[in-house]
């Protein structure tokens, strides 16, 4: 079908409450979060409504009792809402640095795992540090060999945000719990999930996967009614961008606004129950490879950090580094109806560390670096190849 307002990023759109998604098949549903583990392990699941639902799950399943000196490293290159979590329980939150490539620092992050867990005590102390990799690649390389060589890892509770990485084959990585935010992928209003290891003989029943919290209905109702709104504007004309927006931003007030654990929503469910995933994964391969095609002649104003996709990897988003006119850029892109992201502006607790007066011993420059850099193609299965060569047909206009 035709849209009627032809643009590549910024929100999901979609009309939740059409036929075809009036009634769920649980199957595929379960199998999300084993989909994301390689190998397939066997997993104890919650379904949740958000991500920072999911981490709070992770934190308070840790199996034992902090106090207020307890500490989180978490990756210096890193969204504000990962950190609330840990924040909201009076953990205190320490950086460890990205490299420009987006790999782990991982020599400094041992650094940092002994001294505040090993040192003040003189002995192991449990400590939790949250890991990720970026945008579907494998950026947990180096972390791995390292793995190989220490063994303080082990004392550690581990969360693995496979939010990024949902759907991509990557060698196991050994955490404690495991969770991702399914919402990122698809047009629905909620859902994420928060997998833990059991015993394989145990029974998962369907408590177990959706948990007894109820969901959240207000924000629900008003995600539906911006998708549908943008939906028509897209598909058929009907609107304007001025309305549906201000539905998105009611709607994420509502998400920002609460701090209570929710399920899941039927409506998210009965979405995921008919999503082609082969396809999907497909789609996005495709687009992320066309359009990494066409940038190469571009380099280095426009640098892409991952200029192929390797067998097994199925990509998030497609990040470049921009080091001048970064904002002239997307302003440009923008007036041609495409909403590339700077994915994460800086969260205002790691600020002093990564934008400091340089009194860190810790060299945060490549952080700092990604922070001021980069951008964000859409890439995702609302797009087929046409829309991706429009894109780069766009962006071969921008001067730099």
């Amino acid at each position: 079908m035709k849209v009627k307002n032809w643009e590549v990023g910024s929100h999901w759109f979609g009309d939740l409450d059409g036929k075809e998604y009036q009634n769920s098949d649980l199957s595929y549903i379960y199998k999300i979060p084993a989909t994301a583990c390689q190998p397939i392990e066997p997993l104890e699941m919650e379904f949740l409504s958000t991500c920072r639902s999911a981490i709070g799950k992770s934190i308070d399943n840790i199996s034992f009792v902090g106090d207020d000196n307890d500490v989180a490293l978490v990756p210096a290159f890193t969204c504000q809402s990962v950190l609330e979590p840990f924040i909201q329980r009076r953990i205190k939150c320490i950086p460890y640095p990205i490299n420009m490539d987006l790999s782990i620092d991982v020599e400094t992050l041992f650094d940092l795992i002994k001294e505040h867990i090993i040192r003040p005590c003189r002995i192991f102390r449990p400590c939790r540090i949250l890991i990720h990799a970026y945008f579907g690649f494998d950026t947990l390389v180096e972390l791995r060999r390292k793995l190989k060589e220490e063994d303080c890892f082990m004392h550690l509770c581990t969360i693995e945000d496979r939010t990024q990485s949902m759907f991509s084959n990557l060698p196991k990585l050994e955490t404690v719990t495991k969770v991702g935010s399914i919402r990122k992928w698809f047009p629905i209003p909620d859902g994420s999930y928060v997998a833990y290891d059991i015993d394989p003989d145990d029974q998962i029943s369907h408590e177990q996967f959706f948990g007894c919290y109820p969901e959240h209905t207000d924000l629900i109702d008003a995600k539906k009614l911006a998708f549908r709104l943008k939906n028509n504007y897209i598909m058929k004309g009907e609107g304007s961008k001025n309305i549906y927006m201000q539905f998105y931003s009611a709607a994420e007030q509502i998400l920002n606004s609460r701090t209570t654990c929710y399920a899941m929503s039927t409506a998210s469910k009965n979405y995921l129950s008919h999503v082609d995933y082969d396809a999907m994964k497909i789609q996005r391969i495709n687009n992320y490879q066309l359009l990494s095609n066409r940038l190469r002649k571009h380099e280095p104003y426009i640098h892409t950090l991952f200029p192929e996709v390797e067998n097994g990897i199925v990509p998030f988003m497609l990040p470049v580094l921009i080091r001048e006119k970064r904002k002239e850029f997307q302003d440009f892109m923008a007036k041609h109806n495409v909403f590339p992201t700077i994915i994460w502006s800086c969260p205002d607790t790691f600020r002093p560390f990564i934008y400091g007066s340089g009194k860190s011993k810790i060299n945060y420059s490549d952080t700092k670096a990604l922070y001021d850099s980069i951008l964000c193609f859409h890439i995702d299965q609302r797009y087929n190849e046409r829309d991706m060569e429009k894109v780069a047909d766009i962006i071969d206009q921008f001067s730099f």
